[in-house]
């Protein structure tokens, strides 16, 4: 069994040159996150001590990243893995790709 969760609250976002807890965070129809909201679903996998594996699932509008995370049972981190591999044959958008100029 896994769970399929978020990985962010928001899609992919800008990068910033400002300090992480000097920057705001926006999206999904919110505005001004900050670094604790937008770290919530990452974090709480880790502080549960589960494996975790990160696949793309699409792109916004701007062409930034969206993913998911698939998250296994503790010491399961293969499940993991594997089930990334199977979205990455069922769903073209699971594919990773490099972004453009990065090819």
């Amino acid at each position: 069994d896994v769970l399929l969760c978020p990985v962010m609250p928001i899609p992919a976002y800008p990068h910033s040159d400002l300090p992480v807890f000097a920057r705001s965070y926006s999206g999904a129809g919110i505005n001004e996150f900050g670094l604790a909201e937008v770290s919530f679903w990452p974090l709480i996998i880790i502080i549960a001590d589960l494996p975790s594996t990160v696949v793309p699932v699409g792109c916004t509008p701007a062409g930034l990243p969206c993913g998911m995370q698939v998250v296994a049972s503790n010491f399961h981190d293969l499940t993991s893995i594997e089930v990334g591999k199977m979205l990455e044959q069922v769903h073209p958008q699971c594919r990773w790709s490099p972004p453009p100029g990065f090819g």
